[in-house]
């Protein structure tokens, strides 16, 4: 399984060109992969897709949404991308203005050749929860998130197996996401789910990272980071 990971989270408010300043983890691990979950009020393209410290990140499938309705869903990866306990910056820039919920999660231990299989989508239209199973295998880790348009802020509740590693509230707004971010240690197939306060309409995106090969080392000589240290929200970053 792999060795840790590190999740954050920001709300960004209307704006064109989002930006938000992350600490990253320490650098005491190796076969390191950067996930990003773009979660947006509005259906949105790029002019430019997500860069970490300047680096362009590979989109993970492609947009997709609860019908042609809101909310919507975008993901990024990045191997081996700079993470040495400094502050560096999310930037991309969609076609129009949006208001979006971003996940942004450090997992160490993934093969740097193919560190993700084919995104697994879940979607229900005014619902309390959704559920999907995901392809997946002993060893793996199975990363997923939801997000819904919610009046209220909703109270969010993660399947069994699942480590809640993030909220991220839009304010009580109609038109800002609220998301939940969870992983799960992989196995044949993983049940992944959430449910939450209220009849919403919700997507979920789930990607299955795929673990080094056996004997391969992940772990360099300073491993001074526990387990999901340094998790949390972060609000309003974007500028």
């Amino acid at each position: 399984m792999s060795s840790s990971y590190h999740e954050v989270g920001f709300i960004a408010a209307n704006t064109a060109n989002p930006r938000a300043h992350l600490a990253t983890p320490p650098d005491g691990f190796s076969n390191r992969v950067l996930v990003v979950w773009i979660f947006g009020d509005v259906t949105f393209s790029m002019d430019s897709g997500p860069t970490w410290n300047s680096v362009a990140m590979t989109e993970v499938g492609t947009i997709a949404s609860v019908g042609g309705a809101a909310p919507f869903v975008r993901t990024y990866r990045l191997v081996a991308p700079i993470s040495d306990g400094n502050e560096y910056t999310l930037a991309w820039d969609p076609v129009s203005t949006l208001r979006s919920a971003t996940i942004a999660r450090w997992v160490d231990g993934i093969d740097q050749v193919t560190p993700n299989d084919t995104q697994e989508d879940a979607t229900v239209s005014a619902g309390t929860s959704v559920s999907d199973d995901v392809t997946s295998a002993v060893g793996d880790l199975v990363v997923g998130a939801v997000a819904i348009l919610n009046n209220p802020d909703p109270t969010f509740v993660p399947g069994a197996g699942q480590t809640d590693e993030v909220d991220l509230f839009g304010g009580g707004s109609a038109s800002s996401p609220a998301a939940n971010g969870t992983v799960e240690a992989g196995a044949v197939t993983v049940t992944w789910s959430c449910s939450w306060t209220g009849n919403e309409d919700a997507i979920s995106r789930c990607i299955n990272l795929n673990a080094v090969a056996a004997g391969t080392d992940t772990m360099d000589v300073d491993r001074s980071m526990p387990r999901g240290f340094g998790r949390g929200l972060i609000r309003g970053l974007a500028y």
